[in-house]
């Protein structure tokens, strides 16, 4: 995700956590000397990115058994090769 180009394409969202969350994010902004928006703004970005490439890599998967294009057996035995231990 980029950083928007200008504070004119933030919008201000508001959302309840934990104390104890609250408390941390203040802590790491205070360690690294930015604001408690800059390091949930990190965070947020941090998590859509690993989430949307997961979720979309199921999806497509998904996507494609319904059209019943599934790994051939031969296939299958080949992935499970590469994670024995040598």
């Amino acid at each position: 995700m980029a950083r928007p180009a200008s504070d004119k394409d933030m919008v201000t969202i508001s959302f309840r956590c934990e104390r104890e969350a609250r408390d941390g994010l203040d802590e790491v902004a205070r360690l690294i000397e930015r604001d408690r928006s800059w390091v949930i703004n990190e965070a947020i970005e941090e998590y859509l990115t690993h989430e949307l490439s997961d979720l979309r890599s199921i999806a497509r998967g998904l996507e494609q058994a319904r059209r019943g294009e599934f790994a051939t057996e031969e296939q299958v035995k080949g992935a499970f090769e590469t994670f024995k231990q040598p």
